[in-house]
């Protein structure tokens, strides 16, 4: 499990803020990638990833375990 690392600018550069087009494209970049990180990490551990689809919540369940061994 990684720990949260708190990442400063180089500068105290707040200019971001007054571009709301790219702040908004920022935070969907940061939501999607953490989004695809947390789903991942669920289907490691086997269990389902909830989500919506046209307002009601549905699960995404993990796709199956594929066999490591080979039957004898």
């Amino acid at each position: 499990m990684e720990l949260a690392v708190k990442h400063t600018p180089a500068s105290d550069d707040d200019s971001i803020f007054d571009d709301a087009e790219a702040l908004i494209e920022l935070a969907q970049k940061s939501f999607t990638k953490a989004a695809k990180k947390a789903i991942a990490e669920n289907d490691a551990l086997g269990i389902p990833s909830p989500g919506s689809v046209d307002g009601k919540i549905v699960f995404r369940m993990p796709p199956p375990k594929k066999a490591t061994q080979t039957p004898r």
